[in-house]
């Protein structure tokens, strides 16, 4: 699926399905799935058109990937259950769209949130006696979670022949940014805009 930016469009696909929206801050992805939905097709051409920039700071890196992600929220609300039920797509584009408007999201949300009310229950030794299981059960899904990422980026950037350290960093980047992730999917569930 052709679902970001620095793309060739032809005018008349672009014209057929309305131009890009600007109800949606992941205007890219938005118009590479209407494209796919509306029948055209995209062709990838191992062949850099341009160059993209990217933030050079910690707060505009935030920025940017918080708009990914409730960007790509906005997009599975508007047409999630068009995508996934159209025979206009194949089961392999379906999955391919899936796949790229959940990537950004992180739903942990609810164990931290867990883990962090429970706080004053560890603190006083009653989380033993009361509820043992909420804290392990928080716990064991965050250490999944955190394995299954690694296991992620080390098998994506270690084929692309990046070493422990690069791959590394970049995980600890990922898991910094965690917060975002996860706080922005429900910020689009309750609030479109």
């Amino acid at each position: 699926p052709s679902t970001g930016t620095l793309s060739l469009l032809l005018v008349e696909a672009l014209r057929a399905v309305k131009g890009f929206r600007t109800e949606v801050i992941t205007e890219d992805a938005d118009l590479g799935l209407r494209l796919a939905l509306n029948g055209f097709r995209s062709v990838y051409a191992h062949e850099a058109i341009g160059r993209g920039v990217m933030p050079h700071d910690l707060p505009s890196l935030k920025k940017q990937r918080w708009r990914w992600a409730f960007g790509n929220a906005q997009i599975l609300k508007l047409h999630g259950l068009e995508m996934m039920t159209t025979p206009a797509l194949t089961r392999t584009q379906k999955i391919g769209f899936f796949a790229h408007l959940t990537a950004w999201f992180n739903f942990n949300l609810i164990p931290i949130l867990s883990l962090i009310a429970l706080v004053p229950m560890l603190l006083t030794g009653r989380m033993a006696a009361e509820h043992p299981y909420i804290a392990v059960l928080s716990g064991l899904t965050l250490m999944m979670w955190l394995l299954l990422r690694f296991a992620v980026f080390c098998y994506g950037l270690g084929r692309d022949g990046h070493s422990l350290k690069e791959i590394s960093a970049g995980f600890l980047t990922h898991v910094g940014l965690g917060w975002i992730y996860s706080s922005s999917w429900p910020s689009c569930l309750l609030d479109h805009h």
